[in-house]
């Protein structure tokens, strides 16, 4: 009789081992999840090339190692590196990682993750990953190779000819003697200039230049070409 009582009791404890393991199994899953997938949970857009593309409201976003995904109505593709857009809203959600560096406080560089939505009022950007959040006044992110979103406003200067003025949460895409990109972040409108060899560069009044055809950034005293390793910079501490 006692052995048959040990045995249940032992067969009952292997079943509780088995379903914690399931539910910490799933616990992983759901973290991992969180981490690499986004669903907006509203209609979104992009642009690219000056074309926009549009996502539905039930899409899920993932990084994955070849790069970001969509998944939705019309199947699963890699999208642009480009910044997820909201309409009639002053707000961004960046699909990649991208530096964060605040020029008038310094040369110290940060990293925002991927999916991490961006918002501007009054000079204060909010970073906001789930339901933590960081702030930081101005500055820029750098994407590490060709891609720029201004936190502040700025002038965009193509060659010697052209300046157009950017607000907040504007982004601007250069290749190298190709092409420019850029968005307005209040108008919605996106524009792609075919380009030679000029210089495209930004100018913001807290005193700094960034040459986006060249990745460098200029203080009035000296300047220093852009790290573009983001994926080894610290990431911003969030509450």
């Amino acid at each position: 009789m006692r052995r048959k009582q040990a045995k249940a009791i032992t067969m009952i404890q292997l079943g509780v081992a088995g379903v914690l393991l399931l539910l910490l199994v799933l616990l992983v899953y759901w973290y991992v999840e969180g981490l690499s997938a986004y669903k907006p949970k509203t209609e979104v857009h992009q642009y690219f090339g000056g074309n926009e593309i549009n996502y539905g409201a039930s899409d899920v976003f993932r990084s994955e190692d070849s790069g970001v995904t969509v998944t939705g109505d019309s199947g699963k593709y890699e999208i642009v590196e480009t910044p997820l857009l909201y309409k009639g809203e002053t707000k961004i959600t960046i699909p990649s990682d991208m530096l964060l560096m605040v020029p008038s406080e310094g040369s110290a560089l940060k990293r925002i993750n991927h999916f991490t939505t961006i918002t501007e009022s009054s000079g204060r950007v909010t970073f906001t990953s789930g339901n933590k959040s960081a702030q930081s006044f101005g500055g820029f992110l750098y994407d590490g190779n060709d891609l720029y979103v201004f936190l502040e406003p700025g002038t965009l200067l193509i060659g010697s000819t052209m300046e157009i003025e950017l607000p907040a949460l504007s982004y601007v895409k250069v290749k190298y003697a190709q092409s420019v990109e850029y968005h307005n972040s209040e108008t919605d409108e996106d524009k792609l200039i075919g380009i030679s060899d000029v210089d495209v560069s930004a100018v913001f009044e807290s005193g700094y230049k960034l040459g986006l055809s060249k990745d460098v950034i200029y203080f009035k005293d000296n300047e220093s070409l852009l790290y573009s390793a983001v994926e080894t910079i610290p990431v911003i501490e969030m509450k």
